[in-house]
């Protein structure tokens, strides 16, 4: 029954192609191969590098990097630190990605190649700058509190509060959220990237438990065809229980869960139109 499901999937695809119709050569070849993707992961009580007076990161947070086919890098990510203060950190601190070797400078992060500091603590973190990824390897992503420092202090006392090599994400893993971004609804950028060998069982478990919910949907829709009735005798095909699951997917796999009302519609109406390849099956969709 899987090969139904999959014949209808590829229709769809075949009729709705991604890529732009000005797109240039390279441009679409580097669309279906996807984009190189690095990665900076801070982990609280980390101690990268061991600059003097740093004692571990005091945070978890991440920052991700993505190239477009034209050198222009798609940076996303989430830093929340307790205690900061909200709004832009530029006036009292800094996020930068700039050579490893500053964390042992005066100021460390400066001099920098990509300035984050107009980004703010505790809110999704969503740029872009005009740079090639291969302008941020071997580097670091620091966090560093300058506030702190005293006033005409010679050399300055700026205090890191977070050290992260920059690294290159395997290609396994996109593919990975590729596939499951087109069961669930979400776009690729917000599902969160697979990164350790658990987080790719995750996702391979995720995507398993999708294609046999398509089968078991697939699979009552063929008997009803057949029989004029579903295995308990009634007329429609019931899938608040494909709602339930795949809500419930969803919520480990996102960077940030938007609000329950959000979150739901957005898994109802992608369960729509999953499904809707195989008209006239009746959905009962809750409101």
């Amino acid at each position: 029954m899987k090969s139904v499901y999959i014949f209808f999937l590829l229709a769809a695809l075949i009729f709705t192609d991604p890529t732009p119709a000005n797109a240039t050569p390279l441009e679409k070849k580097w669309l279906k191969q996807c984009c190189p993707v690095s990665r900076c992961v801070f982990t609280q009580g980390d101690s990268p590098l061991r600059p003097p007076r740093f004692f571990g990161n005091t945070f978890d947070g991440f920052l991700e990097f993505t190239q477009s086919p034209r050198d222009t890098l798609q940076i996303s990510g989430f830093i929340d630190i307790r205690g900061t203060i909200n709004g832009a950190v530029e006036a009292f601190y800094d996020i930068h990605v700039a050579k490893c070797s500053t964390a042992f400078t005066d100021s460390p992060g400066d001099l920098a190649t990509i300035d984050l500091d107009l980004e703010s603590f505790g809110t999704p973190i969503l740029t872009s700058v005009n740079l090639p990824i291969s302008s941020i390897r071997d580097q670091c992503c620091f966090v560093v509190e300058e506030f702190a420092s005293i006033r005409g202090s010679v050399p300055p006392n700026e205090r890191i509060l977070g050290i992260a090599p920059v690294e290159a994400v395997s290609n396994e893993a996109l593919p990975l959220r590729e596939k499951l971004s087109q069961y669930i609804g979400f776009e690729p950028e917000k599902i969160c990237l697979p990164i350790t060998e658990e987080d790719r069982q995750l996702f391979q478990k995720l995507i398993a438990d999708q294609e046999e919910i398509a089968d078991i949907v697939i699979n009552e829709y063929r008997f009803l065809q057949h029989h004029g009735h579903n295995f308990k005798g009634g007329k429609l095909i019931h899938i608040m229980w494909v709602y339930i699951c795949t809500e419930k997917e969803v919520e480990k796999v996102l960077i940030e869960v938007p609000p329950s009302k959000i979150l739901s519609r957005k898994v109802l109406t992608h369960i729509e139109k999953r499904f809707d390849v195989i008209r006239p099956l009746d959905l009962i969709i809750p409101g």
